[in-house]
């Protein structure tokens, strides 16, 4: 990981199905510089993920299709993404559904409702 990277030059891609949390996640994280990307499902992760690989991906777990951590799973299984930190956003909040992110290959986990502060303090916690 590169230590010496700019906040201004780290893209997150937020993968959210609800409307009002992608849109509150993507200001917050814009007006602190970093460069976002939004995604609503997780087909729609692939596609920008194939488009240009993000720094940090920010990732629902209940989704339609696709959840989140089968999102995860094929993103770690895959060469070419499997270095890309995931950090889950989850309204499950019950330890066997934590335990199962980490073994999906989340870097961190994030309980909803969410705390601004707190998404923040992990996302800059993985370019430290």
């Amino acid at each position: 990981m590169n230590h010496q990277v700019g906040i201004d030059s780290i893209d997150i891609l937020i993968v959210v199905d609800t409307p009002e949390n992608l849109r509150l996640l993507s200001v917050m994280l814009s007006k602190q510089g970093y460069q976002v990307r939004k995604a609503i499902n997780g087909q729609m992760a692939f596609t920008a993920v194939q488009a240009l690989k993000p720094d940090l991906i920010l990732l629902d777990i209940m989704m339609p299709e696709l959840d989140g951590y089968e999102v995860c799973r094929q993103l770690k299984t895959n060469p070419e993404t499997a270095d890309i930190p995931v950090i889950f956003l989850s309204a499950l909040d019950d330890p066997f559904d934590k335990v199962q992110a980490f073994r999906v290959g989340g870097a961190d986990y994030i309980t909803k409702p969410f705390q601004l502060e707190e998404v923040l303090a992990r996302a800059q916690h993985q370019y430290l």
